[in-house]
Parts: C-alpha cells; sequence; structure tokens
C-alpha cells in the first residue's frame, strides 16, 4: 500500500534525521576578547567635543523628524514581516482549494449543515454546525467515506461521538449525557444574565470546520477543527486520512515508516509531558485513564505532516506539530476567523 503515496516521501526523511542530535558547544571554552586601553590625547579631546556640538546641532535640524519617521517605519515593517512568518490567515484562493478538490473519479467538497441559534430579531446567539466532507463518485470508495461523514454528522448533532471523545470526559460512563443539550443549557442561562446581544456579540460556538488538506488518486487527508464555546471554550483537532482505493480509514503507519520511538523523539522535541512519552507498541497514550490511539490523529498536505495533540494536559486546548522533511516539529494553534460570511482558518506558530 505505501508504495502507492508519494506524498510523504519528503517527510520520511525525518525518520533518521529526527534521531540525530546536534554537539554540544562548552561555553567555557569561548574567550573573550579583551578590551584595549588607549590614552586620549588633547587632540582627540578636541574632536569629540567637536563631534558632540555638530550632533547638538544636527538635532535641532527638522530633518531629525522625517529620519525618526522613516526608522519607525522600518521597525513596524520588520515587525509585521515578522508576524507574518508566525502566523497567517488562509487566502481565497487557499479557501477556495481547501473547500472542493477532485481526481479523475471522485470529487470532494465540504458541505455545512447549519443549526444555529438565531432569536426573533435575526441575531445569532450560537454558530451550531457541522462541515461534512461530501464524495461524488460511483465507487465502493466514495460510498464508504460519504456513510463515515453522514454518520459523524448524526453523532455531533446528538452530541456524541469520536468528535467529544476527549480525555476528561465521561460519555462512555454516562451515555444519557449530551453535550449539545449541555451547551445549549448554559446558552439560555448567558441570555437571562447578559442579553441577546451582548451574547450574540460574543457568539457562542458549537462547530467542526473541515478542510481539505490534499488529494490525489490514491488518498484523501481532511482536517477538523472543532470549537465549543459558551462563557468558556475551547478548540481540538481530527484527522481524517482515507485510502481512496478501498474507502478505508489509514493509519499514520499505512503512509510513512515511522516507529513508536520516532514519535516519541519527536513529541519530546515540542516539549510533551515525559508522562506521555511512553507510547504502547500499538501508538496508543493513556490520559486520566483514557487511551488515544495517536496512530489516527494526524492530516497531511504537499509539504508537512501534522500530528494533533488533543490530551489537553499540557495545553489548555488542542495543539498541532508540524512536521517537515527535516524531521523537526513546530507547534501550531488553529482557530477559525468569522468574517464576511466566510470562515477561514487562523495560524499561529507557538513559542
Amino acid at each position: 500500500m505505501k508504495k502507492h503515496y508519494t506524498i510523504l516521501m519528503l517527510v520520511t526523511l525525518f525518520i533518521t534525521l529526527s534521531a540525530c542530535g546536534r554537539p554540544d558547544v562548552d561555553k567555557n571554552d569561548a574567550v573573550p576578547e579583551q578590551p584595549v586601553e588607549r590614552e586620549t590625547t588633547e587632540e582627540q579631546v578636541y574632536i569629540k567635543d567637536s563631534i558632540e556640538d555638530s550632533i547638538e546641532d544636527f538635532i535641532e535640524d527638522p530633518l531629525e523628524d522625517s529620519i525618526q519617521d522613516a526608522e519607525s517605519s522600518s521597525d513596524a515593517e520588520a515587525e509585521e514581516e515578522i508576524k507574518e512568518e508566525t502566523e497567517w490567515t488562509e487566502t481565497d484562493e487557499q479557501w477556495n482549494n481547501r473547500r472542493m478538490r477532485s481526481n479523475s473519479e471522485l470529487e470532494v467538497t465540504i458541505e455545512c449543515t447549519d443549526r444555529s441559534m438565531v432569536n426573533e430579531n435575526g441575531l445569532t446567539i450560537a454558530s451550531i454546525y457541522y462541515d461534512r466532507p461530501v464524495v461524488s463518485g460511483d465507487t465502493v470508495a466514495a460510498e464508504k467515506i460519504m456513510q463515515f461523514f453522514e454518520d459523524e454528522e448524526q453523532d455531533w448533532f446528538a452530541g456524541r461521538g469520536r468528535l467529544l471523545h476527549i480525555p476528561g470526559n465521561d460519555l462512555e460512563e454516562c451515555p444519557e449525557i449530551n453535550v449539545l443539550d449541555i451547551i445549549c443549557e448554559d446558552i439560555e442561562k448567558m441570555r437571562e444574565r447578559y442579553g441577546d446581544e451582548d451574547v450574540a456579540e460574543w457568539l457562542c460556538l458549537y462547530s467542526v470546520e473541515a478542510r481539505i488538506m490534499y488529494m490525489d488518486e490514491n488518498i484523501l487527508s481532511i482536517l477538523q477543527v472543532e470549537e465549543t464555546r459558551t462563557e468558556r471554550g475551547g478548540w481540538r483537532y481530527f484527522g481524517c486520512t482515507f485510502d481512496l482505493n478501498t474507502g478505508e480509514l489509514l493509519k499514520l503507519t499505512d503512509l510513512v515508516d515511522i516507529s513508536v520511538g520516532d514519535m516519541e523523539n519527536i513529541l519530546s522535541k515540542v516539549g510533551y509531558p515525559d508522562a506521555y512519552n511512553v507510547l504502547s507498541d500499538e501508538y496508543i497514550v493513556s490520559i486520566d485513564g483514557k487511551e488515544i490511539n495517536m496512530a489516527y490523529q494526524f492530516c497531511v498536505d504537499e509539504k508537512y505532516l501534522y500530528l494533533l495533540d488533543n490530551t489537553t494536559k499540557r495545553y489548555r486546548d488542542g495543539m498541532i506539530y508540524r512536521v517537515d522533511e527535516t524531521g523537526e516539529p513546530v507547534k501550531l494553534r488553529c482557530k477559525v476567523k468569522r468574517e464576511d460570511h466566510k470562515n477561514r482558518i487562523h495560524s499561529e506558530i507557538i513559542d
């Protein structure tokens, strides 16, 4: 199977590179440069005084304002460049490409099922929706993938299912719990306490935003951003990568020859808690009595592998670890910006 998935040829390099360390540099070996003392002559004193007088004259010159403006502008441009490198919002082209993709047999589009809470005056009190990937095509794989997301959508609006099975919740122990019902109850309390206008401005959330991260003739990889918010909230990340020949959900090891040790090494580089560095042979980590299978916590695009962390133990919310061909992970936080009736994924690199 792996020979079909050429997308991750670059990513496979991290298997060997991630295990390589860098030699430590002994700071004690460095010899500080000693300052050289020089005797000051009368001529040098005269020159120094003359320079200071010239500087005073220059300071009084109106040209200084222009120079300071230019320096401020340069500083602002430098700060903007740094900001662009550390955070970005998807463009119109990216938004369109991540909402519709196709290959020679199938077409995938993202369709939103919206059940938002709107009051009698037309104010949206809560944005409640599920982005469902729709696969069009006369194949067995298309039928299986469609069924996967239809079932997941039903679970989402029933307040249950895979997208809500996170460490610390008790859905399995208490099958009568409906997360959506609990959120709606909290929203009603907020409306009584603050009024609809304030609640609408805050905008409560119970949503799944989906993106097609990659699609070719053989695989389809989806990223899902799940957000819940009443007075407090959070977000988590889920990935689904399918074999387009069979419709089966793929594990990370179906795409990349990555061992448990390789994954532990990557997680250690991003400061993953020591207690969670020990994965089972099946890539399962146990947190608070719950098990998370890290073999399914991923998605891919043309350049990167994304490991998705929903342990929420180190971070209050989910976290994404973007891994490039060198094996170096970068911590990402992705949130949904809701502007102009078009939701955009905003990404930020976290130190």
